[in-house]
């Protein structure tokens, strides 16, 4: 964008957005926002490398975007005060290498116990996350042994042994690969069903897989498995994902904008274009209704309101359908005109 205001408009040939269709010749850019967003969120810390130009016209500007390493970390001078000297991370060869503060963008989610680097998600869902593993696995090794637990019982006390004899052409017959246990007695199976502990159990996979959800700012009846799908409740959800998303990425977008826009004298920006996604679309009705009965409103910037062009002569004001139509919001007419009597209300010169 090249103005910061209602006016602005996509500058198109402008080297920032040819950098956002190709950040680095390895992604495009949604390849490149999955990346940086995956990673920011998965471990409260963002580093993107910002390579610029060396040589001619453009030196110094901006030519790509590369997301650095999670294992970059960040040199400090001393005192809480002190500012980044540099960041730097081990290369596959076992080189170090070293990045200048001007050319990396360093993201950090909210850390109460450390300004340098970032608090995961993950680390405050540290319990949610263990306890959620441990159900898992426990339902898995209940499913494993065939459902729920079973007992089994003697049904016939009285019954004779069987012989040494008996016992050895028994598991001579029944005996391939492996052994095998063997009584002389009638046995009977009971099944036990699920206890409570069981029960609580199940009940801990959703209230876990919940928690980690809202702590990853996802709205959890959009999970599988939930009892609320209604459609209301699914619209909205989907609604408070794509705002909890648009928020991330405007985190990225102002971090951006922040190291590479003086390169550009701040004359454009990074924006993001919302327009498209139809759930976050206001209801055309409601918004005309609303519309309408905002007296306080040019007819023009009622019809901007709902997405339509402005006309000619719509720049004043109609104070109701029954008077009349005002130039400036504080003309009165002379003569009020009942649209009853006398049709439509004329347009003051």
């Amino acid at each position: 964008m090249d103005a910061k205001d209602e006016n602005a408009k996509k500058a198109v040939n402008h080297p920032l957005s040819k950098i956002l269709y190709r950040p680095n010749p390895r992604q495009s850019w949604s390849e490149f926002v999955t990346q940086a967003l995956g990673t920011y969120l998965h471990t409260g810390n963002l580093f993107v490398y910002v390579l610029r130009v060396q040589q001619g016209l453009n030196t110094g500007k901006p030519m790509e975007f590369h997301v650095m390493p999670q294992s970059t970390s960040v040199s400090v001078a001393s005192g809480w005060m002190g500012r980044v000297e540099g960041y730097s991370f081990i290369s596959a060869t076992g080189s170090r290498e070293s990045f200048a503060p001007s050319d990396v963008l360093h993201l950090k989610k909210f850390n109460l116990n450390d300004s340098t680097y970032g608090l995961s998600p993950l680390v405050a869902a540290t319990l949610p996350l263990t306890s959620h593993n441990y159900a898992l696995r426990q339902q898995i090794e209940q499913l494993a042994q065939g459902g729920p637990k079973t007992a089994v019982y003697k049904d016939e006390p009285d019954t004779e042994g069987y012989t040494s004899d008996q016992k050895e052409n028994l598991k001579q017959e029944f005996t391939r690969n492996k052994d095998f246990t063997f009584v002389n007695t009638k046995l009977g199976k009971v099944q036990l069903g699920l206890s409570s502990v069981e029960l609580q159990l199940l009940d801990s996979i959703n209230a876990d897989a919940g928690r980690i959800a809202d702590l990853l700012g996802y709205p959890s009846i959009l999970l599988s498995g939930t009892k609320q799908n209604t459609y209301n409740n699914v619209t909205e959800a989907h609604k408070a994902l794509y705002k909890s998303v648009i928020s991330t990425l405007h985190e990225l977008r102002d971090g951006l904008n922040y190291l590479v826009g003086p390169f550009f004298k701040d004359e454009v920006y990074i924006d993001l274009d919302t327009s498209g996604i139809e759930v976050l679309k206001p209801n055309l009705s409601e918004l005309i209704t609303s519309a309408n009965s905002a007296t306080f409103m040019t007819e023009n910037e009622k019809r901007k309101m709902v997405g339509l062009s402005a006309v000619a002569g719509g720049d004043g004001f109609v104070r109701s359908a029954g008077l009349s139509y005002s130039a400036t919001i504080d003309d009165n007419p002379v003569e009020p005109v009942d649209t009853y009597d006398a049709g439509d209300a004329e347009v003051a010169d």
